[in-house]
């Protein structure tokens, strides 16, 4: 498998930081968002702190739950 750039990265690290910020912002827990978006928990927290590797299709159901 061929690793993930360093801007590709950098780029999902700040998406999931922008995340974590919409969330707290609705007020919504973390294990809300995970259950909204069909994820658990663990892998909520890798998209917001931007820990690789995570699905695209993970990390749009976030986005997706965020509205």
């Amino acid at each position: 498998m061929k690793s993930v750039s360093t801007p590709v990265n950098n780029a999902f690290a700040e998406a999931g930081k922008s995340l974590k910020t919409w969330r707290i912002f609705y007020e919504l827990k973390a294990a809300q968002v995970a259950e909204r978006a069909g994820i658990s928990l663990g892998t909520l927290h890798k998209i917001e702190s931007g820990d690789s590797p995570v699905s695209v299709k993970a990390f749009l159901e976030v986005v997706k739950s965020l509205g």
